[in-house]
């Protein structure tokens, strides 16, 4: 077996234990890891498509693993900072609405 192909590998192996992760930081290492193999094997086996592909996925699972290390919430989530039960502020002038409030109207 050749050492790319053997990089190869080890990068499907790194790319499926993702799929076991539960927690983003242990996801996101596993990612970055398979990024690096991937990269290495893409060099290594002259395969610039593959290794284009993990160059550009590594800054982002990086960031997503920063992220995920700093414990900042991901879309829909709720925050674990201090200020997180503090509810929205409203604004002061309601919407404007289609149909104005009218009494006559029987609403």
């Amino acid at each position: 077996m050749s050492a790319a192909s053997g990089l190869g590998w080890c990068a499907c192996a790194l790319v499926l234990m993702t799929f076991c992760c539960e927690r983003a930081c242990c996801l996101r290492s596993f990612a970055v890891a398979a990024n690096l193999a991937f990269i290495g094997d893409g060099w290594l086996a002259d395969i610039p498509p593959v290794m284009t592909l993990h160059l550009l996925l590594l800054p982002i699972n990086l960031v997503r693993l920063v992220q995920a290390l700093q414990g900042v919430p991901r879309w829909g989530e709720r925050s674990t900072a201090p200020d997180a039960g503090t509810p929205p502020q409203r604004r002061s002038d309601p919407m404007p609405r289609a149909v104005p409030d009218n009494p006559r109207h029987g609403r």
